[in-house]
């Protein structure tokens, strides 16, 4: 009943404010906002918000953010920084695979590339 009564609100929305990404579906305030998102939220608190609560585009954010930072970095680097920065305690295989998923597609549409092991800018 939760479910139905989910989709029937998603089903009155704009189409333009609802997207579907590797992570999930989210619904965005603004038609497209999704497209040039690169803002990102750390967490204070332990956990607020499940792993799939956080959009791609919002881990893209971090993710492009730490690289810049640091100019390379592992994938397993950006696995631990994602998990602290959104307070996520433990990394379980189903968290794991978010992040495995979000930092396939920022290698799938050229936002970063993987270099010698080392996620890193695009020249």
């Amino acid at each position: 009943a939760k479910t139905a009564r989910i989709e029937q609100i998603i089903g009155l929305l704009p189409p333009g404010q609802v997207h579907s990404d590797v992570v999930g579906r989210f619904v965005w305030r603004e038609d497209s906002q999704w497209e040039n998102w690169m803002r990102y939220r750390r967490s204070d608190a332990p956990a607020p918000r499940a792993a799939t609560e956080i959009s791609y585009f919002e881990y893209r954010a971090a993710v492009i953010d730490f690289v810049e930072r640091a100019h390379s970095m592992s994938c397993e680097d950006v696995v631990s920084e994602l998990a602290a920065v959104f307070g996520i305690q433990r990394v379980s295989a189903s968290i794991r695979s978010v992040f495995d998923s979000v930092i396939s597609e920022i290698l799938r549409v050229g936002d970063l590339v993987l270099d010698d092991g080392l996620l890193r800018l695009p020249q």
